[in-house]
């Protein structure tokens, strides 16, 4: 890692060794004598070729930066792992897995990774930048999302589900509004894959019994802790993340999360049905969301292709052809 800072005297970058902090050198610019300032983990810092500029995002892993790749020229966003989770190898693991997970996938509606690794014992995840905001906070600014635009960011992100399990094998495990960005334009784009699961897998990264994933948006199966998951747990998450595009209430907030995900892997949660809160919602999109989130995996849809013709069908209007399991939804 380096530093890069203003020299006090003559104003050009300086570059120094991070290991240096604090020491007292001259500027090699002007020759004055200066001190190179003890800079923690931030703006100025250097990790793997990103000069950070600002801090524009935070998690339990890692916190998010706006930053710089040097030798591409290009703005982009970089995840740098907590430094108290640095030495605990599971967590690395996992932090470097997404990486890797996420390296593999191409398309326009995943968020593409230029770059990981670790510098100087620090690791990180170099990313496209996203000129926009987390759904989370889309909804906390602006409200439920009309329902024809909602379906419509629901298809791009069906169909990058789609592509990353017929093409790559890859489970995501944790749909949700969070993990979702929204550029300027509208565009959806998948992140977060530190929980994604390649089906051909077979170490876990997790200790037996503990569950992954977040229980307001998790199907009964995952819930119930079954290791043998496949897309259909996807599906119902991506169903649960519609419904809050919709009514912009999450399910099941006003539970206790472990009388949840007890309820959830017995398959005894109900939603409301979503014209509560948004009235003039179509019956044909209420059923969508209702196909998605059965409470049997084996009652959901059969396959992404599924969904998607089923989405394409509520766009136009028309009624979903997949309808009448017990679903999560009370309709």
């Amino acid at each position: 890692m380096k530093l890069m800072f203003p020299c006090m005297h003559c104003q050009e970058t300086i570059k120094a060794p991070h290991d240096m902090r604090g020491v007292a050198a001259e500027c090699p610019h002007c020759k004055a004598d200066i001190e190179i300032p003890k800079l923690p983990i931030g703006p100025g810092i250097v990790i793997g070729g990103f000069l950070l500029k600002k801090k524009i995002g935070l998690g339990g892993m890692g916190d998010v930066y706006l930053a710089k790749q040097l030798s591409m020229s290009r703005e982009a966003a970089v995840k740098v792992l907590h430094s108290s989770l640095s030495y605990n190898e599971t967590m690395v693991s996992r932090f470097l897995k997404e990486a890797r997970i996420m390296a593999k996938l191409e398309h326009p509606n995943i968020v593409e990774v230029y770059d990981a690794g670790e510098d100087e014992g620090r690791h990180y995840i170099g990313m496209e930048r996203i000129d926009g905001m987390p759904l989370d906070d889309f909804l906390e600014q602006h409200g439920m999302v009309p329902e024809a635009e909602a379906v419509f960011a629901a298809r791009g992100l069906a169909d990058a589900l789609r592509y990353s399990w017929e093409e790559k094998q890859i489970l995501h495990r944790d749909i949700k509004p969070a993990n979702i960005m929204v550029t300027r334009e509208g565009e959806p784009k998948l992140l977060d894959l530190g929980l994604a699961r390649s089906s051909s897998e077979t170490a876990r990264l997790t200790m037996v019994g503990e569950v992954l994933g977040t229980p307001n948006y998790m199907s009964p199966e995952q819930a119930d802790g079954d290791m043998n998951l496949d897309f259909r747990a996807d599906i119902y998450s991506m169903g649960g993340t519609l419904y809050t595009l919709l009514t912009n209430s999450v399910p099941f907030s006003d539970m206790d999360l472990d009388d949840l995900l007890i309820k959830q892997g017995k398959g005894l949660m109900r939603l409301e049905d979503p014209r509560k809160f948004a009235p003039n919602l179509s019956e044909a999109c209420v059923k969508l969301i209702a196909a998605m989130m059965a409470v049997n995996v084996n009652d959901r849809y059969s396959s992404w292709p599924a969904v998607i013709d089923d989405i394409d069908r509520v766009l136009k209007g028309e009624a979903p052809k997949k309808f009448g399991a017990a679903s999560v939804l009370q309709v």
